[in-house]
């Protein structure tokens, strides 16, 4: 399984550094000893919830299609436009915004077929998607616009590295939780990792959602009124679930099996080795 590492407790000298010294008996102290079912139950649920996290975020990821109808199905923000905006995009009534491209939609008229057209995001002239050129009342206005475009277009960039990374550790998430699942399994080690990847998960991921939102789906102009679509909600529950099993690794704590075997350095326990050998 990806970003396993292997189980520290095979090598001592490794096991003395991630499982048995004073610090990390005290941290894998924390939180509830459970029984064997209840444990089993939680970090198997916990596990599925990953599943269900990944699975969220592959969907968020299609978004980098540069397919019409996959992009209008997974888009992270979805706008109307609200008047005749200059450029490739403005002649559509809606607007999906894709994490590589832009897909407008055409309306003609009721039972007609929408005809599309898309726009890679390196393509997008800001100072095109905005107010009409001829519209020359309020340059500030046109102004804050290009602005709010040119935003946008940094954030989108962002989130196609953001969706990736977001899979990779989800992995990893659901990885930690099956080893946590049976007192055999469970180690401090994974613990450590369980709390330590989910919280990087997390973090590396909602900043760049907030920001998306706010340049992207919050920032509407005079040209187009945008929402959040489907792909940044998918990822935005996505990141929750994750967070979540974090709050799991530090309620489970981590049974103390064989801590008097190997409460010792290695070297300590080597030294004793020979001495019990020279008094012989």
């Amino acid at each position: 399984m990806p970003l396993c590492p292997p189980d520290p407790r095979r090598c001592p000298r490794l096991s003395y550094a991630c499982e048995t010294n004073g610090a990390c008996r005290a941290f894998g102290r924390i939180g509830v000893d459970p029984s064997v079912t209840t444990r089993k139950r939680v970090a198997l649920g916990f596990a599925g919830l990953g599943v269900v996290a990944l699975a969220l975020n592959i969907y968020a990821a299609c978004a980098l299609s540069s397919v019409d109808s996959v992009i209008k199905n997974t888009a992270w923000a979805v706008g109307r436009i609200r008047g005749p905006v200059h450029g490739h995009v403005g002649t559509g009534r809606h607007a999906y915004f894709g994490l590589s491209a832009v897909v407008a939609f055409r309306h003609t008229g009721p039972g007609a077929t929408s005809s599309a057209e898309e726009v890679k995001w390196s393509h997008i002239d800001c100072e095109e998607f905005t107010v009409p050129r001829d519209d020359d009342a309020d340059l500030e206005r046109r102004s804050r616009d290009v602005s709010r475009c040119k935003r946008c277009k940094r954030r989108v960039r962002g989130m196609a590295t953001t969706v990736i990374v977001s899979a990779v550790t989800t992995l990893g998430t659901i990885r930690f939780d099956l080893r946590r699942a049976t007192v055999e399994s469970d180690a401090r080690f994974w613990k450590f990792l369980g709390i330590a990847v989910g919280c990087i998960s997390f973090g590396t991921a909602i900043g760049p959602l907030l920001a998306f939102r706010q340049h992207c789906t919050r920032s509407a102009t005079d040209g187009i009124h945008m929402r959040n679509g489907p792909g940044f909600i998918c990822l935005s529950v996505a990141v929750c679930l994750k967070g979540l099993s974090v709050l799991m690794h530090l309620w489970l704590r981590v049974p103390d099996v064989s801590d008097d075997d190997d409460g010792k350095a290695p070297d300590e326990e080597e030294s004793k080795s020979r001495d019990e050998e020279e008094s012989k």
